[in-house]
């Protein structure tokens, strides 16, 4: 029974219909436009629904389509999609927040009238990317829809270039992705070379790698997967390529963009699940995978608490969680990763409609900042606290400094959760309720959080109740790691202290506010010290993305220079050698004292023809 998933394909291909439609119609019919979109996005959350019900109902094989896209010779390069019972989730997660977010920025109108269209135009044209990424079959494929993905979030964010820093930010989000743009195709390369038949999808690699072994295998497997992950860490923004997604958050963007974003971030993530049989071919690329991701989740937790700003505070909570996951995949734990990648995708977005979403913080929008907040810290009773408390008990017996780390991940994510909270509480707006624009507008806030507050509670009892079902079904082949409820106990108690020191610096600092600005400025002079040094290496790990391109061009000089000095005796040396004279040659030709060697030169080049065009009539 595979009715709905032989009709996947039709998920992407309709927002791609309304990026078309709307680019047809242009700015003068934004409303019909918006309708458009909304029809597409709404009817693509349908279909990928029954898609995952089909799966779940039980008895549904994995299904997959391909076709040839280009043929060279006997080669054939092959595009397709396949349906699995975890990048259905996956597909209708992206669906759902795509629509919300789509949803929400119509009703508001995030953007100005001169760019709320095109802003509209460029979220269909991510859906597209982004939906036909879930199903893709094979890493070209994933490939293709990654860099449109990433194009339309450059776009989006770009809308807003006058605004102060974004030209900056956009100058690293395109360093970043391009540096992980260039390690995804060195993969591709590479893979290609190696691989049976040149396949790249899916099935291919994981038949290939795993029943593999010897020198030559887990060499490919990892500078295959070396380079797999600087693109994941590119998309990611791990570090030290993590300094565009805060920065085109510093200035006020919507809860649409910030979605938008966070999307893309997720997506580096999914790539390393989806890829995970070659990284667990190379034992050296799951520890490179497993400290990067552990240290960025540290270091990006502190950077979030320093912010004041909620908006580039959720940037950094997106880092720190994306680290998170990497490191959940460095240790081998694909059942583990593959469910606290939904739970990211869920509690995150419900974090955002609920602090960026709202003009007024009423009790919807704390209900899910509490919610939100208390999922990704691992707090009893939200689900995926068994989840986290089995991640902090496998690091733990990998090693004391990665759970440490951990846990300072989990810490800050609360710190700054808390903080970013408890200010949106006392500087919520109070409008006319009277006004039924002014209601409507309410209700659009309120709604993407009424959602996803449902879904946390079906799919919270769902994953509470049957949690090893469900991770048989989304990971099959695997099983969950055992959880140590004594260490366990250990991540939910920093999260809480997180929250408590946020409440206390809320609470001192308000208290100091009444009338006393010049002693509250010289009173976090002295007692915040320690953020102030957050804020100096943060800014100095945003210099050093610049400084990395430059870095690696003068060791790509280096590089090729001794590859001419390896070539020095050879035909190559000669020919370099013979370019420059001539080169020379013909600088000076003309000059008073050059004009003999001008004259040589030209009858050599004649010769040279001569000599070319008698072989070839000779032979």
């Amino acid at each position: 029974m595979d009715m709905y998933a032989k009709a996947a394909w039709i998920v992407p291909l309709l927002p791609f219909a309304a990026f078309l439609l709307q680019t047809a119609l242009g700015r003068s019919y934004r409303k019909l436009a918006s309708l458009l979109a909304m029809t597409a996005y709404v009817s693509a959350f349908i279909l990928s629904v029954l898609v995952l019900m089909e799966r779940a109902s039980g008895g549904a094989l994995d299904y997959t389509y391909s076709f040839d896209w280009i043929t060279l010779d006997s080669y054939r390069l092959r595009m397709g999609f396949e349906v699995t019972g975890f990048n259905s989730v996956v597909l209708c997660a992206f669906m759902l927040l795509i629509m919300l977010a789509g949803l929400w920025s119509a009703v508001k109108k995030t953007e100005p009238d001169g760019e709320q269209s095109a802003w509209q135009n460029y979220l269909s044209l991510f859906a597209f990317a982004m939906s036909g990424l879930a199903i893709s079959d094979s890493l070209f494929t994933f490939f293709v829809l990654w860099q449109i993905a990433g194009t339309s979030v450059l776009l989006m964010a770009g809308l807003r270039y006058w605004q102060n820093g974004t030209k900056d930010a956009l100058f690293k989000a395109f360093l970043s992705i391009a540096i992980g743009n260039a390690g995804f195709i060195a993969a591709l390369l590479l893979l290609f070379w190696y691989m049976p038949d040149h396949g790249l999808d899916f099935t291919t690699l994981e038949s290939v790698f795993e029943g593999r072994s010897g020198l030559t295998a887990t060499g490919i497997a990892t500078a295959s997967a070396l380079l797999l992950f600087l693109g994941a860490a590119g998309q990611a923004a791990q570090l030290p390529l993590h300094g565009w997604l805060p920065g085109l958050l510093r200035n006020p963007a919507s809860a649409a963009s910030v979605i938008g974003l966070g999307l893309m971030g997720t997506a580096g993530v999914f790539m390393i699940a989806r890829a995970y049989d070659l990284f667990r071919a190379s034992p050296a690329a799951m520890d490179v995978l497993m400290w990067t991701g552990g240290g960025t989740a540290a270091v990006a937790a502190l950077f979030a608490l320093a912010q004041r700003d909620s908006r580039i505070m959720l940037g950094y909570v997106w880092i720190s969680q994306g680290g998170f996951l990497f490191s959940v995949f460095g240790m081998g734990l694909r059942a583990e990763g593959n469910l606290a990648l939904l739970f990211l995708m869920i509690y995150s977005s419900l974090l955002v409609f609920a602090l960026c979403g709202s003009s007024r913080f009423g009790a919807v929008a704390v209900a899910g900042a509490v919610i939100g907040g208390a999922g990704l810290s691992g707090l009893l009773p939200i689900a995926g606290y068994e989840t986290r408390g089995a991640v902090f008990s496998a690091a733990l017996e990998v090693s004391p400094l990665l759970a440490a780390g951990l846990l300072v991940s989990g810490f800050g994510l609360a710190f700054a959760v808390t903080n970013a909270m408890l200010a949106g509480t006392s500087s919520s707006k109070k409008e006319d309720p009277k006004d039924l624009k002014l209601r409507w507008a309410f209700l659009m806030e309120k709604l993407p959080v009424v959602i996803l507050l449902l879904l946390v509670l079906g799919f919270g009892l769902t994953v509470v109740n049957w949690r090893e079902a469900v991770s048989g079904w989304l990971t099959p082949g695997t099983s969950l790691q055992q959880v140590n409820w004594g260490l366990s106990a250990v991540s939910p108690f920093v999260a809480l202290s997180g929250c408590y020191a946020a409440w206390r610096r809320h609470y001192s600092r308000s208290k100091a506010a009444d009338g006393k600005q010049e002693l509250q400025g010289q009173a976090d002079a002295r007692s915040y010290s320690f953020t102030r040094v957050l804020l100096v290496i943060e800014a100095w790990l945003d210099k050093l993305l610049v400084i990395v391109p430059y870095v690696l061009l003068i060791a790509f000089k280096f590089i090729v220079r001794g590859m001419e000095s390896a070539l020095s005796a050879g035909t190559a040396s000669f020919l370099s050698s013979g370019a420059k004279l001539s080169g020379r040659t013909i600088r000076d030709f003309g000059k008073p004292g050059k004009r003999k060697y001008g004259w040589i030169a030209l009858a050599l080049l004649v010769l040279l023809l001569i000599a070319a065009a008698g072989k070839e009539l000779l032979l």
